[in-house]
């Protein structure tokens, strides 16, 4: 990514980033709330696909970035290696494949600790 712009307000420091389009696997959330056990459930499918191989192929990638929360969606760029042919999520995983276009955003770091 291209940093823009780094703004600092309310003691929060957000970075204007600009991605280049990419392919992602995403999770859809039970609801857009970001409550520990939502997004529990999103996390542990997105890297049971990457991580541990629970996809078609049984192949096991890395995690990779950005990791993206967008309204009730949790999605993760593929590797580079698979973006030409990533291997299909398992059925019943609720996780989809899908290009991301290229797009500005606001970003936020975040502590690693998702409380409700």
């Amino acid at each position: 990514y291209d940093l823009t712009e780094s703004v600092t307000a309310e003691n929060k420091t957000f970075e204007v980033r600009q991605y280049e389009a990419f392919e992602a696997v995403s999770f859809k959330l039970s609801s857009a709330n970001y409550t520990v056990t939502n997004m529990g459930t999103g996390l542990s499918a997105l890297t049971s696909y990457l991580v541990f191989g629970n996809n078609k192929d049984q192949s096991i990638m890395s995690m990779t970035a950005p990791f993206i929360m967008e309204g009730s969606y949790m999605r993760v760029a593929l590797p580079v290696a698979q973006k030409d042919n990533p291997p299909q999520p398992v059925e019943n995983s609720m996780l989809s494949l899908e290009h991301v276009q290229e797009e500005k955003v606001a970003t936020l770091a975040f502590p690693g600790i998702c409380t409700d």
